[in-house]
């Protein structure tokens, strides 16, 4: 009796744990979440590891994580071994056995993204489909033309700027470069003058055949045909200004839905397709401001200087966007800033609260001394990657440091939307039919 006793005691743990293994080999919904907890990891320390391979200069390197295989198994078997214990019945010793295994694990695939389609896909400009998207759907639109705009041709259109003519004084270049302050700044504020004019999009109109003078944007006459701006895939800027303040400096051929616009198609001078506006003085000297503050460097000056030829005349506006590829590139300047000795600055944007912005460089706190707390429009940290060696919710190991994206909401700012709309442009242009394109995403000329 002791020996039977004794053996249903030393089997019950074992078969417990068989038992159990195999109630756990049969769930998978906990390891299914848990496989989507890993990919969204894999994803965006891929995606931060790039960025911060850009902020180095060095060559950037895609994976995916494309596919998640879930596999468990559970063994169990029984045998009779000699054991002896307890009293020997008929000379034989009492026996028994009983042998149990687990096992369980992912399999995955992680392709090297190198291919000739993808770097086409990652190359080509991001189209205006995708832009209109974006600012139609509630996204900030000071942080989408951040990431995508790479800079902004304003150029005069009056007589006294021939075709030819590219200086400063007919031609300025507003460079979203976050390398050197009075570029970023004047860029800034630029966008959120376009912005409060109501710049949006619109699907351009349809191109009407036959122009027998049909002439393309690059003439310099003030036309432009729609194979002129292959970027913009169909869309079209135009504004839609709702305060009196700005509106009177948008002419009618320049605001969305305008029948000047549609009725003009992609003809002979496809005016349609593109919109101007008038440079107030208000603006302008603002704008002189914020340059006069780095008259330390000749080109500033310079840039201060012939602001003033702008004030009250009529402007054309090219607008060059960035491909997938350069907005990595973009977020690798910004985390470089971050971490220079020299002059260190978060590179910050706004949420427009009432749908305007105050147009001036975006500093830390730079509107929080406001009297009136309905008015004050604080900035936020656009992208912030700190190499704090200290492992964080997202966090990844390179070249002997760790980098991560601060824990604290308020330090790391919109960092992870930005992770969510560069995984969004990852995906959307990973392929491409055909070799990129030139980045023009609009030509803004004159009625």
């Amino acid at each position: 009796m002791w020996g039977g006793v004794f053996f249903v005691r030393l089997l019950l743990p074992v078969a417990t744990t068989v038992l159990a293994a195999c109630s756990v080999a049969d769930q998978y919904s906990g390891r299914a979440v848990g496989y989507n907890v890993e990919a969204e990891q894999a994803q965006q320390q891929a995606l931060l590891l790039n960025i911060v391979r850009a902020s180095m200069g060095r060559p950037m390197q895609f994976t995916s994580v494309q596919t998640i295989t879930g596999t468990a198994s559970v063994m169990a078997s029984g045998g009779l071994l000699t054991i002896p214990f307890g009293p020997h019945i008929a000379g034989t010793p009492n026996t028994g056995s009983l042998t149990g295994s687990v096992s369980g694990g992912p399999t995955f695939t992680v392709p090297v993204l190198d291919t000739q389609e993808f770097y086409q896909g990652i190359l080509s400009p991001i189209p205006g489909q995708i832009l209109d998207l974006y600012l139609n759907s509630g996204y900030p639109r000071e942080l989408i033309f951040s990431l995508f705009v790479e800079r902004i041709v304003m150029r005069r259109l009056d007589d006294g700027c021939s075709r030819i003519n590219h200086t400063v004084r007919c031609e300025l270049t507003f460079q979203n470069y976050v390398e050197e302050d009075p570029n970023y700044d004047l860029f800034q504020m630029f966008i959120e003058y376009l912005l409060n004019s109501g710049l949006r999009t619109e699907p351009a109109p349809p191109a009407k055949s036959g122009g027998a003078g049909q002439k393309s944007a690059a003439s310099g006459d003030g036309s432009a045909s729609s194979t002129a701006t292959p970027a913009l895939s169909g869309f079209t800027l135009c504004f839609a200004p709702q305060l009196e303040e700005y509106a009177r400096y948008v002419p009618p051929i320049s605001r969305c839905g305008s029948p000047l616009r549609l009725a003009q198609g992609g003809g002979a001078r496809a005016k349609s397709y593109a919109t101007s506006i008038i440079m107030p003085a208000y603006f302008v000297e603002n704008l002189r401001k914020v340059a006069g503050q780095y008259r330390t460097r000749d080109p500033i000056k310079d840039y201060a200087h012939n602001l003033a030829s702008f004030t009250g005349k009529h402007v054309s506006l090219t607008i060059y966007t960035r491909h997938t590829e350069g907005v990595f590139y973009y977020l690798g300047e910004i985390v470089r800033r971050q971490q220079d000795r020299r002059l260190p600055r978060y590179i910050q944007v706004r949420s427009a609260k009432g749908g305007l912005y105050p147009i001036q460089p975006c500093y830390p706190d730079a509107d929080s001394d406001h009297p009136d707390p309905q008015h004050r429009n604080p900035c936020q940290n656009l992208f912030v990657v700190e190499a704090s060696g200290a492992p964080a919710f997202l966090s990844v190991a390179y070249d002997g440091s760790v980098y991560a994206i601060p824990s604290d909401p308020d330090r790391a700012g919109r960092s992870y939307f930005v992770l969510d709309v560069i995984k969004q442009l990852l995906a959307i242009n990973t392929s491409a039919k055909s070799l990129p394109a030139a980045n023009v995403l609009s030509v803004v000329n004159a009625p």
